[in-house]
């Protein structure tokens, strides 16, 4: 709880000779209206501004982006792509955008994915990655780092509220899209004890026609229910974004920019928007013309407005006063809604900016606001037809109640407590390296508004204890590598204009005590490094985005010597002019060679990523693409390596061929290593023979060129991500996460064969709803688990 301005303002009000009686004769609080109230609110609100975002647009990524593609999915079929919708969005005043693509990662990749390419990125302006997840029930995510691992829909209950979980381990946001398209009515009880963090209260292309039982049509039913989760005590923030799949409706609210979420921010960030939503400072409005409302609280009529939209305040007494700030209000008739439902206030604004407060009762445990359009009453007509026109806006509650957060207790199968080591609100994408009873960890962490801050800490005694978390600086993915007093760490310094940023690296030689400055090894539009400490040199390697649109997989020695070397490349070609786009233009089919992964033993450096090269129309068919795992290998210590070439089968989907080609069944997560006797190992996930994804694993013994049949290590009927492999005394090890309970666990396998066959899995951990993202180093495990008041890292040594 927050305190923006120290006065009493219910006092100012009774000085002046507004104050009023808490209820009207039409049974509704009468409006307080004085310059008094105007000064006090313009103050409370100093520094804060709404933002527009389109939170939900789609590109001819998606499997039903454009309307022609939709109908005959085929490669000449696309009309709607990403520059296009981008500008689109920026004409119409957006400053953040989110392309929420189904079931798709790959617009990230596409090279219109940047701001400096469009002409109307004018001033501050924000890309932020997204997906749209799921099939009957739909979420939408933000903020995410990689592609959100998917399981199934139906897997649990709601299925996106256990989802909500795997999205924060990104330290992103989850919300569910359009509730009015059904499946989401017996996921209310779920929703409430997830942290989802947003809910379409809105969406810019449904009608105002009666719909599903409510009022008011598909935002009608949309409204409603996510009034009726507020009810139910999920602190969920409402949002609107203009779901645009179709260039022929850009005029109106279904056009990129055309609906909007508000957020109040200091500024257009990435990391201010999404402090926004979390906190709920949000309103779910239509485009830059529409009407926006700030709510503001006085719970003890003492000390002035304690909150503002989406915030909390205890109340000392029977009446709060709720003041609303209104901008763009002509035309418009404002609601006060409590927790029941029933309208307790409400105003048409006086002229375009009005101020006004409310007396209301404080036994109600939340207060938002609705407006719509002024229409013709319908008063008269049989419930549910007696509505007048359509709603426009509406907003996250200002509850006048505490929040109230359940315990989390994640432990080991065996019952271990574990103890975080996030210092912040959030952590995770944890790494760690050891050498002897000297542990290094670096993570990601986020404090405030302050995200993607990475920091490093230490053990002196095998895990047992640790050193406070050190920021090394603002950046994203770190990897560490330790070799006698040498740490070094590599990280993405993130570019929010565009998918990726520099990749830099920082060295300490006392044995992580101190770090020395950052040094850039990539610039520009690069991503994901991760680091493998050979016996003499470090080696790195990440994915960059090259000249041609592609991204490429790099590596580089870290011996201050040795230059860059480009490892994969896949190439693009024209896909032919499409048939139906306006105007006409060619289909640019652009592969990408991404997540890469590096294993070294010896002079032996072993790097695997995934590609889609062969994919028909790569990037563009989601669920996802025919991605296969490839690779490369050097015999000379990282001087020169083979050609890349494709390490995993390529086994066609079940329900394929489709009128864009024939695909094959992705192969994704590539873990890498290299046994004592030199044999290379894989690990990857995949869905070959069922319709769970599975955990598959296997060997070279002559450099990558050819390879044992792949075998599986996880049970059948189970989705597993994320596989980690590592080489122990007398053993591999393989690490993974496995989805199919409603608890997010970690399990392993071991194989004493290097890597042909692997024994019985068993489960690493224990209580806790969420575990995943593991870390493996020399007998310990890092990975990111959900603790009492958000997600943090953990570290314990395997046994």
């Amino acid at each position: 709880m927050s305190r923006f301005l120290a006065v009493p303002l219910l006092l100012v009000l009774i000085a002046v000779g507004v104050a009023a009686p808490t209820v009207g004769a039409d049974g509704l609080a009468p409006p307080i209206r004085s310059a008094a109230l105007d000064a006090a609110v313009d103050a409370a609100l100093d520094g804060l501004a709404w933002v527009p975002f389109d939170m939900h647009l789609h590109t001819d990524h998606s499997s039903d982006g454009g309307v022609f593609h939709q109908e005959f999915d085929t490669p000449e079929s696309h009309d709607t792509f990403l520059d296009e919708q981008r500008d689109q969005a920026l004409r119409a005043g957006m400053s953040a955008v989110a392309f929420t693509d189904h079931r798709n990662f790959a617009q990230h990749y596409d090279p219109d994915f940047d701001l400096d390419r469009s002409p109307f990125a004018i001033g501050d302006r924000v890309l932020l990655t997204g997906e749209e997840w799921g099939g009957g029930r739909h979420g939408t995510a933000f903020a995410i780092q990689t592609r959100i691992d998917h399981g199934s829909t139906d897997r649990v209950g709601c299925g996106l509220a256990e989802m909500a979980l795997e999205v924060a381990a990104q330290d992103g946001l989850l919300g569910m899209a359009h509730p009015k398209d059904g499946g989401a009515d017996g996921c209310m009880a779920e929703l409430v004890d997830f942290p989802l963090s947003h809910i379409e209260a809105l969406r810019g292309g449904d009608s105002a026609l009666q719909d599903a039982g409510f009022p008011g049509g598909g935002n009608g039913s949309n409204e409603a229910y996510y009034q009726a989760l507020a009810e139910a005590g999920g602190r969920v923030a409402t949002v609107n974004g203009s779901d645009n799949h179709f260039k022929q409706v850009w005029a109106g609210p279904s056009g990129p920019g055309g609906s909007a979420a508000y957020v109040l921010t200091t500024g257009v960030s990435e990391e201010a928007l999404v402090d926004g939503i979390r906190a709920g400072r949000t309103l779910a409005g239509l485009g830059i013309t529409g009407i926006r409302v700030a709510t503001l609280l006085d719970a003890d009529g003492v000390d002035g407005f304690e909150a503002v939209t989406g915030g909390w305040a205890e109340p000392t007494g029977d009446t709060v006063t709720l003041a609303l700030a209104v901008e763009n209000g002509t035309g418009h008739t404002v609601r006060v809604v409590d927790d029941t439902g029933a309208v307790v206030a409400e105003v048409v604004p006086d002229g375009v900016s009005d101020t006004v407060a409310f007396e209301l009762p404080s036994s109600s445990a939340f207060y938002r606001v609705t407006a719509m359009t002024v229409g013709a009453s319908r008063v008269g007509l049989p419930d549910p037809l007696d509505y007048v026109d359509t709603f426009v806006m509406n907003s996250t509650p200002v509850w006048v109640t505490a929040p109230t957060s359940a315990a989390r207790t994640p432990a080991l199968a065996d019952g271990t407590p574990l103890v975080s080591l996030t210092d912040a609100d959030w952590g995770g994408f944890a790494d760690l390296a050891r050498h002897g009873d000297v542990v290094h960890l670096v993570q990601q962490q986020r404090t405030g508004d302050r995200a993607r801050v990475v920091t490093h800490q230490r053990s002196l005694d095998g895990g047992m204890t640790w050193s406070p978390a050190v920021p090394l600086g603002e950046g994203r993915s770190p990897s560490v590598v330790v070799r006698e007093d040498t740490v070094t760490v590599a990280f993405e310094v993130h570019d929010p204009r565009r998918f990726g940023g520099d990749v830099v690296v920082r060295r300490s030689t006392d044995g992580g005590t101190s770090f020395g400055p950052a040094e850039v090894i990539a610039a520009g539009n690069a991503a994901r490094p991760v680091l493998a400490a050979g016996d003499t040199v470090d080696h790195l390697v990440w994915q960059a985005q090259v000249d041609d649109g592609t991204w490429a997989i790099h590596h580089q020695r870290l011996d201050g010597l040795s230059t860059t070397t480009r490892l994969s490349f896949a190439e693009p070609w024209s896909g032919g002019m499409t048939q139906y786009a306006v105007p006409p233009r060619e289909l640019q089919h652009i592969p990408a060679s991404v997540e890469p992964t590096v294993a070294v033993h010896g002079h032996t450096v072993a790097v695997a990523w995934e590609d889609n090269r062969d994919d028909p129309t790569p990037g563009r068919s989601g669920n996802p693409d025919d991605v296969a795992i490839f690779g490369a290998v050097s015999t000379d210590g990282g001087a020169t390596f083979s050609a890349d070439s494709r390490w995993t089968e390529r086994i066609l989907r079940r329900d394929e061929p489709t009128a864009e080609g024939v695909e094959g069944n992705p192969a994704l997560s590539p873990s890498l290593a290299i046994t004592p006797d030199g044999g290379i190992v894989l690990a990857h996930t995949s869905t070959v023979d069922s319709a769970f994804t599975d955990v598959w694993v296997q060997r070279s013994d002559d450099g990558g060129a050819t390879w044992s049949t792949a075998s599986r290590v996880d049970v059948p009927s189970e989705w597993s991500y994320q596989p980690q492999l590592q080489v122990e005394l007398g053993g591999l090890r393989v690490v993974w996460q496995q989805a199919t309970d409603p608890t997010w666990s970690l399990r392993t396998a071991v194989s004493t064969d290097g890597g042909l066959t692997f024994g019985s899995a068993s489960t690493l951990t224990g209580d806790g709803r969420y575990h995943g993202w593991p870390a493996l180093s020399d007998g310990m495990m890092a990975w990111t688990a959900e603790l009492t008041g958000g997600v943090g890292v953990v570290a314990a040594a395997l046994g």
